[in-house]
């Protein structure tokens, strides 16, 4: 699996080939569409976020699922399941974390609603991936919409967005 990694200030973005994640899909085929590549953000700072660089994904996996509330863990995990082939529970913890992350950012203060933003964008466009992988191309570009539409100022869904509504042009 070929990994890239791109540091941030609180995240650390792995590219993920899109012929290592096809064994996620339950649905798609390569042929679906032609996006060689996806991006995903994982937390390094908290969240066995060491694990996941190291390439431990099993590892990460059992250590999130057992710490399982934070939204960084929740985050975390659904990276791990991607990364470790496993559609359904990727999808399940993906969408733990955008459920986790809208509830934290209707409840935030102003003072910290920019990080909450970020957060949020994260877990849609890790989510959004999921999607992708599995098919699901309006969904996936919904997600990345959505998490340009919060502004949060990050690359990834921008890049997944293009990738996506190119693969929708082509009929794919």
């Amino acid at each position: 699996m070929k990994l890239e990694i791109r540091k941030t200030s609180r995240s650390l973005t792995l590219l993920v080939a899109f012929a290592a994640l096809i064994t996620i899909a339950t649905v798609a085929s390569a042929a679906e569409h032609d996006a060689s590549k996806y991006r995903m953000a994982v937390f390094v700072d908290s969240a066995y976020g060491d694990a996941l660089v190291a390439g431990d994904f099993e590892q990460a996996i059992e250590r999130l699922d057992a710490d399982g509330g934070r939204f960084g863990a929740v985050n975390n995990l659904c990276v791990a399941y991607v990364m470790a082939s496993d559609a359904d529970n990727a999808r399940a913890a993906c969408d733990h974390a955008v459920k986790k992350s809208e509830k934290r950012l209707r409840h935030a203060d102003s003072w910290i609603r920019q990080a909450y933003k970020r957060d949020a964008a994260i877990a849609l466009t890790n989510r959004g991936v999921v999607l992708a992988v599995s098919g699901d191309l309006a969904g996936a570009q919904a997600d990345f919409q959505r998490a340009l539409d919060l502004r949060a100022r990050l690359e990834e869904p921008e890049v997944n967005l293009v990738r996506v509504r190119s693969a929708l042009a082509n009929g794919q």
